[in-house]
């Protein structure tokens, strides 16, 4: 494919246009980042969990059930992957425990995403300014990406480390360019293929997949050259292996340990429904994914995971996406360049994992099907970029590459204003009652201030915020109240932190009129509630 390249006419205008691109990424980059603390509000059980293994780690190395050093951190009937916690770990090490440091991991995985991908498509498109302000402004404000960097989900780790792999890949089919590289490229890629395993569940079918693929093209287009398809494919597979060997002695230790939470979540293993059922189940879920519904119009009805606003990528994207793949399919650009062969085959393989789950519409697990989505979605742009070449003999390189860097951006940035504007204005006020915890820590400063000598901490799993929060603020008036988190009955002399969910409200109410309640934190804001009796 012949590129458009934005030929500056002096070096004054290289400088301009690269200034403008560093601009846009901290622009983008500072909207990831601002109230990344506050909004959204208050922390979900599964981010204290995280929260509080990290900050554990970070003390002493043992997790909260006083294992040293984990590979996967037992939590809630499952177990998290590692990456996440240990980058959090570090962070609380150097910056000290806190939801916005916590939250900060997020943000530092994204921004290796963002970095990450344009150094993808730098190679792909040698650098193509235009193509590089779109990926600046379209990644950085597709709604995919830009909730899961600003929550202490486990899952944006992924993404940044499958790019990376991407860009390692790129490189190991197009080695001609790097000839005193050539061995690094693959290692690497099988490196980053199998580190994925650890950093969300979904990679540990995805990235076998993957590898599959990958060997499978290479040897497809190396089919002549026997000696090179032998030590690329033994370094792919041999890094991969390396790489994935503590997951599969962690397998060998603890059988079963990793498969009970997709047991848990599939249909798979309900005996109530047929194969034919299954196999219903599977085409509908798959297929589900694909749809306008699920891309555009509504995405995650999950409001940790999505705003509510439009779907998981903007109209815009979409367009530029199946400009892309229309071309690569008719032009056949897919039998000539492996590397756009591995991304089709993959943007197909990438929802397989979260349509073996029983909910639809899961954007977390089906987030690398968003990655795939996008990266075509450059070739459409730059299918865009090509069409208006001919212009160039009447018309000046500059003013087209303007007209058409306006175009593109006013879409995106028109797009993209929208959603910002519902994810900062709208959406904080909608996420209390999703991240179930608003008001949490000025509960314990509550307790604290009052130190009452029985604390019960009624649900479960929610330990997890009272012992996150006690590491953030570390009140010493609380180690000397005892604490229970089993006990859902209420005493005289007793403080009760609750959430309202699950009928405790009213299973406290009933108490009414038996004992009197000395005081309480019950502000209609929050989502965390405290009473005290006597």
């Amino acid at each position: 494919m012949k590129n458009f390249i934005l030929d500056s006419d002096s070096n004054q205008g290289r400088v301009y246009s690269n200034l403008g691109l560093v601009i846009c990424i901290l622009a983008i980059l500072s909207l990831h980042l601002i109230k990344i603390n506050q909004d959204p509000q208050g922390i979900y059980i599964d981010e204290a969990s995280i929260g509080l293994n990290a900050a554990t780690i970070a003390e002493t190395g043992y997790d909260e059930h006083g294992k040293f050093l984990p590979l996967f951190f037992k939590a809630f009937g499952e177990y998290k992957n590692p990456i996440y916690i240990y980058l959090s770990a570090l962070i609380f090490k150097l910056a000290g425990v806190s939801v916005f440091n916590l939250r900060l991991t997020s943000f530092i995985f994204f921004a290796l995403a963002l970095i990450a991908i344009l150094q993808l498509i730098r190679q792909v498109f040698r650098k193509n300014i235009i193509i590089q302000f779109y990926i600046v402004i379209a990644f950085g404000s597709l709604p995919w990406f830009f909730n899961l960097s600003r929550i202490g989900f486990e899952v944006i780790s992924q993404l940044t480390i499958i790019v990376l792999a991407l860009v390692f890949i790129q490189r190991t089919f197009n080695e001609t360019n790097y000839p005193r590289w050539w061995l690094i490229n693959p290692a690497f890629s099988g490196f980053f293929l199998g580190l994925s395993i650890y950093s969300y569940s979904t990679s540990r079918l995805l990235s076998l997949l993957m590898i599959d693929s990958l060997i499978a093209i290479y040897i497809a287009k190396n089919f002549s050259r026997k000696s090179k398809v032998i030590s690329t494919g033994s370094i792919l597979l041999g890094s991969y292996s390396l790489t994935i060997l503590p997951y599969l002695l962690f397998l060998l230790n603890n059988p079963g340990a990793l498969a009970n939470r997709f047991r848990q979540i599939s249909y798979l293993f309900n005996e109530s429904l047929s194969l034919f059922d299954k196999v219903g189940k599977f085409l509908i879920n798959y297929i589900s994914y694909l749809t306008p519904h699920f891309l555009l119009f509504k995405g995650d009805p999950n409001l940790r995971h999505h705003t509510g606003y439009g779907g998981e990528i903007t109209i815009g994207v979409f367009v530029f996406f199946m400009i892309g793949l229309l071309f690569i399919l008719f032009k056949r650009k897919i039998l000539s360049d492996s590397f756009v062969a591995f991304i089709c085959i993959n943007l197909f393989l990438s929802p397989l994992a979260a349509a073996l789950t029983t909910d639809k519409f899961h954007s977390l697990r089906s987030l690398l099907l968003g990655l795939f989505i996008f990266v075509i979605s450059c070739y459409g742009v730059e299918i865009l970029i090509q069409k208006n070449n001919y212009y160039i003999k009447t018309t000046s390189k500059k003013t087209i590459t303007i007209i058409l860097t306006i175009l593109i951006s006013f879409i995106l940035l028109f797009q993209s204003i929208l959603y910002l504007q519902d994810y900062f204005i709208v959406y904080p006020k909608k996420s209390i009652n999703y991240f179930q915890s608003y008001g949490f820590d000025d509960v314990l400063e509550t307790v604290a201030e009052n130190h009452p000598n029985y604390l019960v901490i009624l649900g479960y799993q929610v330990y997890v915020l009272y012992e996150f929060y006690q590491k953030i603020h570390n009140y010493p008036q609380l180690d000397h109240v005892n604490v229970s988190y089993e006990e859902e009955f209420v005493r005289k002399n007793r403080c009760v932190i609750y959430l309202p969910q699950n009928g405790y409200q009213e299973f406290l109410d009933k108490f009414t009129g038996i004992y009197s309640v000395i005081w309480e934190v019950d502000n209609p804001d929050y989502f965390a509630k405290l009473r005290c009796y006597r």
